[in-house]
């Protein structure tokens, strides 16, 4: 924020420093913005001061110089040019909120920008830093902490997972939870939603570790912004798409009430609803015992060999499953088929899924055989016709197929 010139009595030369860098950063935050040209010759004095001083307020100013520049396109790789990084994440590392505040600020923009300067900021070991100086955020710092956390979380799988593993998230959402404030929380859904964009079903302990599906339903019942809770309801619809360890997790914990509980429940919300309530398990292979069928069902993170009686047909393995799992469940076989009929016997399913396991003959031409490509468009019609809409990812994994 804009202040004062230095007042009287203040040494000459650190007096004029303190005005130069008042100025400048009152320059750069202008309305029309300066050319790019202009800020950055200002930028290499703001950034040969910033290194050296010891002068509390010549750096929130020349901090703030900084903030304003990251958030043009160029900025970010001026900071990155100026080797900048590692003298911001000394003055965010303090006790003084007047430094705090704009070095946090800096680190936020830097990790809403390019993967490789969100990259920087986690080298920078700024996710583990702010834990410890938690006790002199603000409300504004609050938000903008978790704003930074949300950046990152919307990065890379490697970033992900260093969010993940730094603990933050489990930290933050405890943290907010105490002290409920409206656009802390709105950060969090937004949090929350990223999280779930480029994982992999591997990382279930480290989301366990978090809380983080504890934490969906109490975002879902919170009062927060529209684009927020799309975030987040984003977020539950790729979770679902991670397994059924995942989805049988977060309804076990009160998820799916909390949605049908929402006033006006939207398309969203309702597509949200559809992706927890259909489960559907890899089924990897069946093997024949006496009087039984033993099938091997894929999950996240574990194995499930259910046991079934010959004379059984899909549905009685199905509702064993529920049973096991706390879902309603539906089958897919290893090589992508769904498995929909419930009356087909369970010999048939068994007999499908032994078969899968020996060398298939590759089918003469190049779209396979008459019969499987009217499977496979009778398949992607009744992808186009789902509730849910067309699957993209679904349609993919059928055309490789009958390729």
């Amino acid at each position: 924020p804009k202040r004062e010139p230095t007042p009287p009595g203040v040494a000459p030369k650190v007096s004029l420093l303190r005005n130069a860098m008042w100025a400048a950063s009152s320059v750069v935050r202008a309305k029309p913005r300066p050319s790019w040209e202009t800020t950055e010759k200002l930028g290499e004095v703001v950034a040969e001061h910033l290194r050296v001083t010891m002068d509390p307020d010549t750096a929130t100013d020349a901090l703030w110089f900084v903030a304003y520049m990251t958030e043009e396109t160029e900025g970010a790789a001026y900071v990155a040019a100026q080797i900048l990084l590692p003298t911001v994440v000394r003055h965010f590392d303090g006790v003084t909120r007047a430094t705090t505040t704009p070095a946090l600020k800096v680190l936020g923009n830097l990790a809403s920008g390019a993967n490789e300067d969100t990259q920087r900021v986690v080298d920078a070991g700024v996710l583990t830093k702010i834990p410890e100086i938690w006790e002199h955020f603000n409300r504004p710092l609050m938000k903008e902490a978790v704003w930074l956390a949300s950046n990152v979380a919307a990065g890379t799988p490697a970033q992900v997972r260093a969010l993940l593993q730094c603990k933050l998230p489990a930290f933050l959402f405890q943290q907010g939870r105490e002290a409920n404030i409206q656009e802390v929380n709105d950060e969090l859904c937004f949090l929350a939603g990223n999280l779930f964009d480029t994982v992999s079903a591997c990382d279930y302990e480290l989301f366990a570790e978090n809380q983080v599906l504890e934490n969906l339903k109490r975002f879902v019942e919170l009062p927060v912004k529209k684009t927020a809770r799309a975030a987040l309801l984003e977020g539950v619809i790729a979770m679902s798409k991670l397994g059924a360890a995942w989805v049988v997790r977060a309804t076990a914990l009160g998820l799916c009430e909390a949605l049908e509980a929402l006033p006006g429940r939207d398309k969203l919300v309702k597509k949200a609803l559809w992706s927890l309530q259909r489960v559907t398990v890899q089924v990897e292979s069946a093997r024949s015992e006496e009087q039984t069928y033993v099938f091997r069902l894929a999950s996240v993170g574990s194995v499930v060999e259910l046991t079934a009686a010959k004379t059984a047909n899909v549905l009685e393995l199905r509702t064993a499953a529920s049973s096991v799992t706390g879902a309603s469940i539906s089958f897919r076989t290893s090589d992508g088929q769904e498995w929909v009929d419930d009356t087909t016997p369970i010999a048939d399913l068994a007999a499908h899924c032994t078969a899968l396991g020996t060398p298939a003959q590759r089918p003469d031409g190049p779209l396979g055989t008459p019969e499987q490509i009217s499977a496979f468009l009778s398949d992607v019609d009744a992808k186009c016709n789902t509730e849910a809409g067309f699957d993209t990812a679904a349609f993919v994994a059928l055309v490789r197929e009958v390729l």
